[in-house]
């Protein structure tokens, strides 16, 4: 996994903030699907995932699906599938209050 946090973070060149969001996004999503089970090789996607929308929200630009797909080593169907749900799972709730920001720093 550490390795593939160093290539997500060479690569997705985005701010430090949004990895403060992905991270408290996939803790949201834990949150509210405490059932849901994840294994060594499923988290790679919930991290890909829970980056590309971290990075979509909070940045002004960035890349496109073919390129985090890329980078996360996932088939774009994939990822397309995986962002829609994953923001589904979240119940579409991706604003993050400042209060709730400062608590993951």
């Amino acid at each position: 996994i550490t390795d593939y946090l160093t290539r997500v973070r060479r690569f997705f060149q985005c701010s430090v903030e949004c990895y403060v969001v992905g991270l408290l996004f996939i803790d949201r999503l834990l949150k509210l699907r405490p059932h849901m089970v994840f294994s060594p090789m499923s988290c790679h996607r919930l991290i890909c995932v829970s980056m590309t929308v971290a990075t979509k929200f909070h940045e002004d630009l960035f890349y496109s699906n073919a390129y985090y797909a890329k980078i996360g080593g996932l088939p774009l169907q994939e990822l397309n599938a995986l962002e829609q749900r994953f923001i589904q799972l979240l119940d579409w709730k991706l604003y993050v209050q400042p209060d709730t920001y400062k608590l993951y720093l």
